[in-house]
């Protein structure tokens, strides 16, 4: 015999933030953009800086090969794109931080969005939890009416076994766990 049976409720999904926001969303996109961005632009940096230092030939400025005639190297063409990258890291380091300090701006209005779109699925399962903590209550002090009347015939409940649910508070208290929670819930907007 199953003494909890689980009803299965409905699935809810909660959306995320940046389904429930707009601008949030496009800010979150763009720091996913921004930050493959960093990622291939650092890759492509190590491997420019690797051929530059297992470059052999001699070294000679790029300024000094055009007065000679000489065509750029590829070494010239690295070092090039490296100052690129460089520059590039930069910029992005600093859209970045603008891009962070606007998704923690959304973020607010995000939250609001996803509470806002869950609460009619709270209430429904807190109004559900409410009843059923009623019932709880209901049950032990019933429960603890028993244990009360053996002690008063100076019987021990012991023989009983673990008949106290000490878990949810003494039910002769009004600020109980159990009671406060549900004081609250209501105090909240939770079931009249």
């Amino acid at each position: 015999m199953a003494i909890f049976k689980k009803q299965a409720s409905e699935p809810f999904r909660v959306p995320s933030l940046a389904e429930a926001h707009h601008d949030y969303g496009r800010m979150a996109e763009r720091i996913a953009a921004l930050n493959t961005q960093t990622q291939d632009l650092r890759r492509e940096r190590r491997a420019l800086e690797a051929a530059i230092a297992s470059d052999t030939s001699p070294k000679i400025s790029p300024t000094v090969a055009a007065l000679l005639g000489d065509k750029p190297t590829s070494i010239d063409n690295h070092r090039g794109r490296l100052a690129d990258i460089r520059s590039e890291l930069a910029d992005i380091e600093t859209a970045l931080v603008i891009a962070e300090r606007r998704k923690r701006e959304f973020e607010t209005a995000a939250s609001k969005a996803i509470c806002n779109a869950a609460r009619p699925e709270m209430e429904k399962r807190m109004t559900a939890l409410l009843i059923a903590l009623e019932a709880v209550a209901v049950a032990n002090r019933e429960v603890n009416d028993i244990v009360l009347a053996v002690e008063a015939e100076g019987a021990s409940p012991g023989s009983l076994g673990p008949v106290r649910a000490h878990f949810l508070g003494d039910p002769r208290d009004a600020d109980s766990p159990s009671a406060r929670f549900v004081r609250e819930a209501r105090g909240t907007g939770y079931v009249n």
